[in-house]
């Protein structure tokens, strides 16, 4: 778990800043079982009776390209911008008495950041429809093959009832 001391802050005027980093090789952040190196730092500011974390994060998540399946290893580097409070709206976070937890932050930040089809490189060419062989490493054509019955299309009778 990723937490912020805030004890010096809840006494603090607002806008009172303190600083933070952090530094995890294998986080444990909900869905996202793959991610590595996870690091950030920046500020703590308190508003009243809100926190706004802001900063910067960086990670390595281990994803599969949607159109080969290879495995390849994507950067991400977002900036963090969020408000911590203890009664906290849709887009707030929770806030403790003497600590915010910045898992559920990061995991949000991280999440939205990720591609939504992943590809290790935009010319990836996939692979092929008709064996599955890797089209990046081997590219090939294939004849349409024939088995028995091929010839006929099974819905041909329903041309006649065309209009």
């Amino acid at each position: 778990m990723i937490t912020v001391d805030i004890r010096t802050l809840r006494s603090a005027d607002p806008g009172a800043s303190e600083p933070f980093r952090f530094s995890t090789p294998a986080p444990k952040l909900e869905d996202l079982q793959s991610l590595r190196d996870l690091k950030g730092s920046g500020t703590v500011t308190r508003l009243g009776d809100r926190y706004l974390v802001a900063g910067d994060l960086t990670a390595t998540a281990r994803l599969e390209c949607s159109r080969c399946l290879k495995p390849f290893e994507h950067p991400i580097e977002e900036p963090l911008s969020e408000e911590f409070t203890k009664e906290p709206t849709e887009e707030q976070f929770p806030a403790e008495n003497e600590r915010l937890v910045l898992d559920p932050m990061l995991r949000a930040v991280i999440l939205t950041s990720l591609p939504e089809k992943p590809l290790h490189d935009p010319a990836c060419r996939g692979l092929c429809p008709a064996c599955g062989k890797d089209l990046n490493v081997e590219p090939h054509t294939h004849a349409p093959e024939k088995g028995p019955g091929d010839d006929e299309h099974p819905f041909g009778d329903l041309k006649r009832f065309k209009r």
